[in-house]
């Protein structure tokens, strides 16, 4: 089967990594690069953990340095601690010389065939990306991004993190014309993984299996964690495990409390001057086969 040439565009903070992992695991995926924007954390942290989750998955993998700010309006994040394998320590990964717009831009460009991108913080590398070179929008596939929400946000109450931290960058991704998945927080909620899955990563017995299931073990605090930004990868590889709608969805800009909402228009009836759907938005995923899906792809390490 021909491999899928991704591109990951990723704040990285604990869920990125999982992301990237199981993609540079698959036998399906070909993974061009990786490129960083601040979102998760700042820059300088989402660069050391990027630089940890490839020195222990492949440092062969490209990856290049992107925004460390919205186009237009000053950082918000976590504010956590990293909490990353921090054992690996800072591993001696050169970033490519190019920027993240420019080293996307030249992958585009040079693929025989049309790449998909899979952005799972903040747009703004996507957005500037897709203003300064328009004539590669074709030669993206798709865009399989984690971010958004049909119903309500988790950073406030109207706005998913990721579209909050850049609304301005996401309004343009939407209305870009390229396609959209968008995988938000009501498919995240079936991303879910518990102990059980951590120690059957950790039974594997590679060193990568092993990092990443303790990392999950470090993780719980309930008992269970949700890897949103892995299930882009989980719906590329298997869509058959995501129930999908064709919904139009339009990013609020405007301000004040609906700042960064995914405005979603679910009515069963539209009117002649609706907008056509613009959007695939994933509403619900196989728990179990996600969690196998997980387990199965660290095996390949």
């Amino acid at each position: 089967m021909k491999k899928i040439p991704v591109l990951l565009d990723c704040d990285t903070g604990f869920d990125d990594a999982f992301a990237i992992a199981m993609a540079i695991a698959s036998d399906r995926l070909e993974v061009k690069g990786v490129t960083t924007v601040a979102g998760n954390y700042t820059l300088p942290d989402v660069l050391l953990n990027t630089k940890r989750t490839l020195s222990i998955t492949d440092p062969s993998v490209p990856y290049a340095v992107g925004a460390a700010q919205p186009l237009l309006r000053p950082l918000y994040t976590h504010g956590h601690p990293t909490h990353m394998m921090e054992e690996l320590g800072d591993p001696d990964i050169a970033p490519d010389p190019r920027g993240a717009v420019e080293f996307m831009a030249d992958i585009l460009r040079e693929s025989d065939e049309p790449i998909t991108l899979i952005p799972l913080g903040p747009l703004t590398n996507i957005a500037v990306l897709l203003a300064a070179h328009p004539e590669l929008k074709e030669k993206i596939k798709e865009m399989v991004i984690m971010g958004g929400s049909v119903y309500s946000g988790n950073t406030t109450p109207s706005a998913e993190f990721n579209i909050y931290v850049d609304p301005e960058a996401a309004h343009m991704v939407f209305k870009s014309g390229v396609p959209i998945v968008m995988c938000g927080l009501e498919v995240c909620e079936d991303a879910r993984v518990n102990p059980d899955h951590a120690h059957r990563l950790i039974e594997l017995g590679n060193p990568t299996a092993v990092a990443y299931g303790n990392e999950l073990l470090r993780g719980f605090t309930v008992g269970e964690s949700i890897i949103f930004d892995a299930v882009p990868v989980a719906y590329i590889l298997h869509p058959e495990i995501v129930k999908t709608e064709r919904y139009y969805v339009e990013v609020d800009i405007t301000g004040g409390l609906s700042a960064g909402c995914t405005v979603t228009d679910t009515r069963a009836f539209h009117h002649d001057d609706a907008p056509a759907p613009n959007t695939t938005v994933a509403m619900s995923m196989d728990r179990e086969k996600f969690g196998e899906l997980l387990v199965e792809l660290f095996a390949n390490y």
